[in-house]
This record gives structure tokens, sequence and C-alpha cells, in this order.
């Protein structure tokens, strides 16, 4: 609560007293640089002010009841906040990709308050004379049964929650506006498509699926991740596969270099039972050895080069040496076979 937002409800007291201290205390409030510290000391100062104006009235009025708290609630209670805090819904980034995770969140989320808030956004409600809003009239809603209230409630608690959830742009585009369910279709259409994009998009990843092998410059990790997107998007489309085809799928598409490996799992275990975790698992490990090879071939060449270089030097000494003998002798300079310049060099 904000210091004006606190301020209006402070001249709605019947207490001068609370009023005048209160006022005093937003002054202070206001100039300080730790306003939720002193927002803090001037509610409670107020809950104890009104507690004692409303206790005194009470028993000079021989009302019972007890004392009661000067905003209804503990704005500062911590359980107020965790509470609020849960009920925040994630607000979908109009990224269609994240889309079916966005609607998962939003599920969990609305259900852990009430699972008949869900209801509403599944099923509707079913109100007569609602405007484009999804209110009612006021004579209209006091003609509604309790029960009927409660639903009413309930449609615009819902409803609050999924526009609180989506982007400003993605709700104005929204024709009807009415319910939770009528968004939350208008959103599902919108990023999952209608009945023909939908199977247009499964045929697609399908075939993605059955072509699905590990890139040249992927390791074990990209390859995983890049298939769960695939396989994520096939499920959300209401295609997907069995365990036993993901691992048949990962172990045809690894290169050749890993042939003694698939072979080695496909003999060692039953591949109908093994999990993709455990698959991935054995992959990771494996990989980590052909890196190791890899690593040490990389240094045996490099040495073998530099083994290779050092009678390069030696026969061009050697060389030059025969020059410089042939020229001071006055001789035909004969150059030995390179053969022999290699082995009297080593």
């Amino acid at each position: 609560m904000k210091s004006s937002e606190l301020l209006k409800v402070l001249t709605s007291s019947s207490s001068d007293d609370l009023l005048e201290v209160c006022k005093d205390s937003l002054l202070q409030v206001n100039s300080s640089t730790n306003e939720e510290k002193d927002l803090s000391s001037l509610i409670r100062t107020a809950n104890l002010l009104f507690t004692r104006t409303t206790g005194e009235a009470g028993e000079a009025s021989g009302a019972g009841g007890g004392p009661r708290n000067a905003f209804g609630f503990d704005y500062l209670s911590n359980e107020s906040h965790e509470h609020s805090g849960n009920r925040k819904a994630p607000i979908f980034n109009g990224d269609a990709s994240l889309f079916e995770w966005w609607k998962e969140r939003l599920y969990s989320n609305i259900t852990a308050i009430d699972h008949e808030l869900w209801d509403l956004v599944e099923l509707g409600v079913t109100f007569e004379n609602l405007n484009e809003h999804g209110r009612l009239s006021i004579e209209h809603r006091k003609l509604l049964t309790p029960a009927n209230l409660k639903i009413y409630t309930k449609h615009h608690r819902v409803k609050d929650i999924v526009v609180g959830a989506i982007r400003h742009e993605d709700y104005v585009r929204i024709e009807n506006k009415s319910t939770a369910k009528s968004i939350f279709d208008s959103m599902c259409a919108t990023y999952d498509g209608n009945e023909k994009v939908q199977e247009a998009k499964a045929s697609l990843l399908i075939r993605q699926y059955e072509l699905f092998t590990m890139q040249q410059d992927e390791n074990i990790e990209t390859m995983f991740t890049r298939f769960q997107i695939l396989v994520s998007g096939l499920k959300a489309l209401k295609r997907s596969y069995s365990t036993y085809d993901h691992v048949q799928k990962i172990l045809r598409s690894l290169p050749i270099a890993w042939r003694p490996k698939v072979t080695a799992i496909e003999e060692a275990q039953n591949l109908k039972t093994l999990s993709l975790e455990a698959l991935i698992s054995n992959l990771r490990s494996h990989e980590m050895v052909l890196n190791a090879d890899s690593e040490a071939k990389k240094k045996s060449k490099s040495v073998a080069l530099q083994s290779t270089r050092t009678p390069s030097k030696a026969l061009k000494t050697q060389l030059l040496d025969i020059e410089e003998e042939s020229s001071a002798d006055g001789k035909p300079l004969l150059k030995p076979s390179t053969n022999e310049l290699y082995n009297s060099a080593l």
C-alpha cells in the first residue's frame, strides 16, 4: 500500500487522534529514504490506535467482539505476501515455441489456487445478459442465487488471472473478451492454430523426427536438447512416441564412429526397458572417453612432427659442411643421396 492510498484509508477513519498521528507519520514517510520500514511502523501504529479507540467505544456501549484491525488484514504479514506471490501467473511473451510451456504453468498456477477456477477456463460460464467484458448489470446480479453469485465471483477472479498472464497486444486482438474461456481459446487458436494448421505442423515435426541425426559439430548434450524440443513439439500436437522409439532413434542418429558403442549397448541392454536418461548418461560417459582419446592422438601427432623436423635441420647442416670441404680441396662437389644423408643424420 502506497502512502497516498494509506492516507485515503486514514481519512475515512472516525478517529481524530488516529488521523492526526498518522498524517504526521505520513510526512515522515514521504521524506524518508527507507519508506517501506517507516510505512510498516506507521501501519502498526494506526492499528494500535484504532484498536484502542474502537475498544474503548465497545466497552462504553457494552458491545463485544474484541479489538479489530484498522485495515481489515495485515498487509505486512508474510503469509499474505507469500499467498499473493503464489497466485501470480506467468506472462506469455508471444514466443509460439513456449506456448505449451506457458499453458502448463498457467494450469498449475490456477489449479493450485482453486481447481474450480480452471473448470471455468475449460467450460466457461452460462450467465445470460453478460456484456462484452463479462459483467452483469447490478439488477441482473442481484437476481442471482447464492450459488450462482459464487460462480460469478470466481468467473471474474479467473478472468483477471488469465488477462494478467497475457500481453496487451494479444488482449486487444481477442474479439470475445467476456470470459476466461473465450480469452484462453483465442490464445490457443492464435498460437496453436486450428485443426488444419496443427495437422501441417504435426506432419513437419514427424518428418523431422524420422530424419533426425546427430550433426557433425554437436556433442551429446546439444543433440539431446534438440531432440527433446522436437519431442515436446510432437506431444503438444498429440503426436507422441514411446520411450523405446526414442531410444532407437537416438542410437540410429549417432555417427559411424559411435557404431561400436551402439552395438555394445544393444547387446548389453534391453532397449525396451532402457530409460532415455540412462541411455544419455551412458553416451555422455563414452563421449568423455572419445574426447580424451582424440586429445591423446593430437599430442602424439605433434611429437611426431617435431621429430621429423630435427633430421631435416641436420641434413641442411651436413650439406653446408660438404660444400665447404669441397671448395677448400678444389674437387668437384658430389652430392650424396638423400637416403645416405638421412641415415648419417640419424
